[in-house]
């Protein structure tokens, strides 16, 4: 939806999965039906042709993987994933130059993870984690007369803090994610 300068894109997306595993050396059953609408909004501000301020509310649902489908037992009923995402940033584009930079917050209600050091890989719902940072991007496309034409360089970077919310561990750091990662 346009309004002047103004950008809405409201939406919903429904996902329903059914999983069904059988284990044919004890015949156990495990059937899991998920039907979830995962509604977003993203709204976004042309302030100049260059520059545009965006802010976005995103949910999402991240169904238990066949990876992890053998880590699943009574004692283990895997549940899948939902997130609620809310970003805010900017973005720059002209002839050369394209860059941006965007501060989010991710709250996931039942993140899953492997459980380290055990073999055959194990995974479990951790439950409540919260994942904040901060996300950059930078590319330069060199000038089409100068001896790199068609050549561009590029940069990203990304800070992220994320905490487990709930459980035994909660207050402490999620395994397994990078407080900077950068290319």
């Amino acid at each position: 939806i346009a309004v002047g300068q103004w950008r809405i894109t409201p939406g919903v997306r429904f996902e329903s999965i059914d999983t069904n595993r059988k284990l044919t050396s004890t015949g156990q059953r495990y059937d899991t039906n998920n039907d979830k609408a995962l509604p977003s909004l993203n709204v976004a501000y042309l302030l100049t042709p260059d520059l545009t301020l965006f802010g976005n509310y995103n949910t999402s649902f991240g169904a238990v993987q066949n990876i992890q489908l053998n880590s699943q037992t009574a004692a283990n009923p895997l549940k899948p994933e939902i997130a609620k995402t809310k970003e805010l940033g900017a973005r720059w584009q002209d002839r050369q130059v394209r860059a941006e930079v965007t501060v989010f917050e991710m709250h996931f209600d039942n993140q899953i993870l492997q459980v380290p050091g055990i073999t055959p890989a194990t995974f479990r719902n951790i439950g409540a984690t919260e994942h904040k940072g901060v996300e950059t991007a930078f590319e330069y496309t060199f000038d089409q007369e100068g001896p790199f034409a068609g050549l561009s360089a590029y940069a990203n970077y990304t800070w992220t803090k994320a905490i487990q919310k709930s459980g035994e561990y909660a207050g402490l750091d999620v395994p397994f994610y990078s407080r900077n990662t950068d290319s």
